[in-house]
């Protein structure tokens, strides 16, 4: 046989091994990463029915327990890092819980601040907090103009319980005092009530909205009023209604 067609041929099967090969990787690849993220599917749908399991525990707990002033919170910010950016507007209503008669309303707390830095266009467009609609807001108000310096606001929290509020974790990052007590977050204790569909087709749960959490527990809002604070406490505090009413079936 001729050398050059013997070198031809050697050359055509090394190529097709090469294809081979690298279709054999390529399928490994896409076995190794959808099967893990089923696992992991899995996984987190099973860690997040715990915690909304444990989340109601602590309601009953809470309930049963002498614990009975709750702030439900709300801020709106001039971006997401705190440190970074201030508090433009509080929004906190404080409630009483008792046995026989649920919640009541003790008092509520609503306030607009100025931001010691420039303005955050991103912030604007969700919250629609500039300069000129805080002035218009404040009016005559005789609270200080920047967050930081209301002392009000940590008197209007004395001898309450716990806070509560959608992903109060973040509100925590701009009120530091909501960190020395307890904490209850809608958002974490809601986990699977929304279910997401990849391309995959695989399960996945993500944190809900207040707006999803809100249809979840059939709660009507506007969506025209949501981000705003006060607005926002009062469909978490309806939320949070909701829940405890479950959680002492």
């Amino acid at each position: 046989m001729d050398i050059g067609i013997i070198l031809t041929l050697l050359l055509i099967a090394g190529f097709l091994y090469l294809i081979y090969r690298a279709i054999k990787i390529v399928l490994k690849l896409i076995k190794r990463i959808f099967f893990k993220k089923k696992n992991q599917s899995f996984s987190t749908q099973a860690i997040n029915r715990y915690r909304r399991t444990n989340a109601r525990f602590d309601l009953l707990e809470w309930i049963d327990d002498d614990l009975t002033d709750i702030i439900v919170l709300d801020t709106e910010t001039n971006g997401k890092n705190p440190g970074e950016y201030s508090v433009l507007s509080i929004g906190a209503i404080r409630v009483r819980w008792d046995k026989n008669s649920g919640f009541k309303e003790i008092s509520r707390l609503e306030r607009y601040y100025y931001p010691r830095e420039p303005f955050n266009e991103e912030a604007i467009r969700v919250n629609g907090l500039n300069k000129e609609a805080i002035k218009r807001i404040r009016g005559d108000a005789n609270y200080p103009k920047y967050f930081d310096e209301d002392k009000e606001f940590e008197q209007f929290c004395e001898g309450v319980h716990m806070f509560a509020g959608h992903n109060i974790s973040f509100d925590a990052g701009f009120v530091p005092i909501i960190k020395k007590y307890r904490r209850f977050d809608t958002m974490k204790a809601n986990m699977d009530i929304i279910c997401v569909y990849w391309i995959n087709k695989k399960q996945e749960w993500k944190y809900p909205s207040l707006s999803e959490t809100a249809n979840y527990y059939q709660i009507k809002y506007d969506s025209d009023k949501m981000h705003g604070a006060i607005y926002d406490a009062e469909i978490t505090l309806k939320i949070l209604k909701k829940m405890f009413e479950q959680a002492s079936l």
